[in-house]
Order: structure tokens, then sequence, then C-alpha cells
């Protein structure tokens, strides 16, 4: 019915005002104010209806101006007494339904109504004889339904950034938790609302752990929620922590196959050693874990899981290489024996021919490290698996030069004289007294 249809009825008196209409037992001012009748509502009012009473959900007439966004009627609710203090069978209030739903000029209707109450001398004694006798003051704004979450909680549940600082503006509390230990960053990031979660991190708000013992990054993880997982890393979200069940970001990453989420983690520094074994893994997972095994220098780890890669892959010569090299750290930990040394080296070589220099740049910074180790062994330094290992990284497939390794070549005693134009790339690279003593040990002027 239109309000000039409901008007009619008022009029003429076809309608009982005190009587309640349909399954949810409302009233005909409820009905009014859905209806967003401002007319009927007005005319309801003057006819001494009873404007706090409730439906069978518990929500009055001001709540449902509330829900709607009709600030005009809740202005005139207000005026004509309406309680703000009334909650529904859920624990909410009008103020706390009008946040969920980013009603932003009943929000601030509402509050300026607490405050403009809570400054007069009246207000503060009845507050009091109301406490006096039980009663508790509902007009808060920590005021919390069933799951213990209030007005600000709400609107940060459902993105609404704005009613959030209004809230605040008014004496809202950002740190306060809900019935599951779980903070305004918790409640955000459930409902994938990014611009609050980079608002709240933004503002410092700590990534605490719930009741659970779950961190912000662990939800993410599990929600998949990619972005958000990026913005928790990006402010120091913590990839070490464990639930009360004892697991990590990155093993829940791995049991639900989010592979972005586990990426992601690992880069940011997860512990990869304790997933690798855990249950059933997809191939793309295991094959990221596994390369970055390799690049952190867990060999063991790399070849108990070799099996999983396929075989002449590239992360299988990777494995490989990385074998090679954990062969040579065994050399440098036992008694030095040349020939050893030679021959794994020339096995080295063997491999690096075999793959394209992207391949083996996760593992580059281990290879740098045995060269200088090498460097510092006269029996090696002059050797000719030495030397050949040295041109084989140098001069990969013949088309580019290492420059981060070249110096290695350069200053290497047993070396052959180098052309012009790769010695002016070097020289570009190299800071100038590295230059001359090039220029020394080449013995060639350029």
């Amino acid at each position: 019915m239109d309000q000039a249809g409901l008007m009619a009825c008022l009029n003429l008196g076809m309608l009982d005002i005190h009587s309640v209409y349909g399954e949810d037992a409302q009233t005909l001012l409820i009905v009014a104010v859905n209806d967003g009748a401002i007319d009927a509502v007005r005319f309801l009012l003057n006819q001494d209806v009873d404007i706090q009473y409730q439906d069978r959900n518990g929500q009055s007439a001001l709540m449902y101006a509330a829900i709607a966004g009709h600030h005009d009627i809740v202005a005139l609710l207000l005026k004509a007494g309406a309680e703000i203090n009334l909650c529904n069978r859920f624990g909410q209030n009008a103020l706390m339904l009008a946040s969920s739903l980013g009603r932003l000029q009943v929000v601030q209707l509402l509050l300026k109504h607490c405050s403009s109450q809570n400054s007069s001398w009246f207000y503060w004694i009845f507050s009091k004889v109301r406490r006096w006798f039980g009663q508790a003051n509902s007009l808060s704004i920590h005021h919390q339904d069933e799951h213990g979450q209030t007005a600000v909680m709400l609107a940060a549940k459902s993105g609404h950034l704005a009613v959030m600082c209004l809230l605040e503006e008014f004496g809202a509390r950002l740190d306060e938790n809900d019935l599951y230990q779980e903070n305004l960053l918790f409640i955000a990031l459930r409902s994938n609302q990014q611009i609050v979660v980079e608002y709240l991190l933004k503002r410092g708000m700590p990534q605490m752990p719930n009741v659970d013992g779950m961190t912000p990054v662990m939800l993410a993880v599990l929600l998949d929620y990619q972005d958000l997982l990026w913005l928790l890393l990006h402010f120091s979200g913590d990839v070490h922590a464990l639930d009360v069940q004892g697991h990590s970001a990155l093993k829940l990453a791995v049991e639900k196959d989010h592979f972005e989420c586990a990426r992601m983690l690992v880069h940011c520094g997860a512990d990869v050693r304790s997933v690798l074994g855990s249950g059933s893994i997809t191939y793309r997972m295991i094959h990221m874990l596994l390369f970055r095994c390799v690049k952190d220098g867990y060999w063991d780890l790399c070849f108990e899981h070799k099996q999983h890669v396929a075989p002449q892959s590239p992360l299988h010569l990777l494995l490989e290489l990385a074998s090679h090299l954990h062969e040579l750290d065994r050399h440098f930990n036992q008694q030095f024996n040349q020939h050893d040394f030679e021959m794994t080296l020339g096995q080295l070589s063997d491999l690096l021919q075999k793959m394209q220099p992207a391949d083996y740049k996760p593992i580059q910074r281990h290879i740098r490290m045995y060269l200088l180790k090498m460097g510092h062994i006269d029996a090696m330094r002059y050797s000719v698996a030495y030397e050949q290992f040295l041109k084989v990284l140098i001069y990969p497939k013949g088309r580019c030069l290492d420059l981060k390794l070249s110096q290695f070549y350069l200053f290497s005693p047993k070396r052959e004289i180098i052309p012009d134009d790769v010695f002016r790339m070097v020289a570009l690279k190299l800071p100038i007294k590295s230059l001359y003593n090039l220029q020394i040990a080449l013995g060639v002027q350029h």
C-alpha cells in the first residue's frame, strides 16, 4: 500500500491503529516506516500509538527506519521519544543496524541524539537512577551484540569506512575484541574488506591471534585472499606463527593448495622444511618449495624429495647441481683431495653447459661462496678444472658474460687474454681500485 492509500484508510478509520498485522506481528507504525510514508508516521504518532513496540524479531519502528535509511523518519521518531537503546533478538540496536548497512546520515543523527542527551543534566541524573535500579544504559557506543560485536565492528565487517571514522569521532574504540578474541582487523579480513584492512594496518593495528591461535595471515591464506595477504605481509605479518594445532600459515596454504599464497609466504621467509613431508602435496607446490630449498641451501631436503621431479627438467638439473655443490662442501669439510675435487668440478662444468643461465640463478650465491673458498686454495687456483669451471660460468652458452662471476676469472693466475670488448664490459662494472689491480694482473695495456 502506498502512502496515499494508507493515509486514506487511516482517515476513514478502516484500520485499527493498535492492531498488529502479518507474520511478524507488525503495527501500522512499523508498516508506515517500512514504506517510508512520513505523513502516515506523523499521523500515527499524533494518535498516541506505542512507539516502543517490538515485533516478533524484536525490532522497533526506529530500527526499521534505521535499516531503510529513512533519516527524516528517524529524526521524527527520535523527537517523539523513540528509545534508541532497544535491541532486537540478535542484541543489536538501531545504531548497530544503521552502521552495518552504511546508513551514514542515520548514524550521524543517532550519535548526535545520544551526545545531546548525554550533555544534559537531566539525562545525567536519569542515567544514574537507571543504574541504581540495575538497568544498564545501552546508549553506549560500545554496546555489543550476541557475538560481542560493536557498531564499529559491524561497520568494518560491511566495509563502511566513513561510518567507522564517524563512530570513532564519537568515542568508538578500534582496539576492542569480540567474543572470539578477534579484533577489528580480523573482522574486516573475514569479509574481504581490503580498504578497511589497509586503513587499520596504516593506523598500526596489531596482527593479534584469535582464541584458536589463528593469525590474520593464516586467515588470509585459508580464504585465499591474495591481495589481503600481500598487505598483511607488507605490514610485517608473522609467517612463522603457529595456531593451537601447530599449523603454520605455509602448512595451511599447502594443505589447501593455495599456490600464490604459499609463494608469497615462501618469498617472505616461511620455513619450507616443515611442510615438504606433510600429507598430499601437488606437483607445482612441491616444485616451488624445492626451488626455495635449493636457494636456501637445504641440500638434504632437496635430495630427499628429488623423486617428485621430472627427469631432465630445469628443476631436476638444478637439484643435480645442488648435489655436486653438496659434494664440494663435503670435500671442504674433509681432508682435501685434489683428484676428487677436480672430478666434482668437471661434473659441475658439464652440468652447467646443459643449463640456461636463468636455471641456476637460485643457486648462484652458493656457487660464488664455493668459488671464494677454492680461490684460497693454491692447488685449486692453478688447476685446469677450476679454470674450465670459471669459463663456463663467465661465458654461459657462449652468448653473454656473467659480470658478477667475471672477477674470479680475471684475477685467476692461469687465464687466457680476454678480448677488448669483454674487458670493457667488465671494467665498467668494477670499482677503480679493482680495475687498477685488473690491469696489473693481466699485464696488458687496454
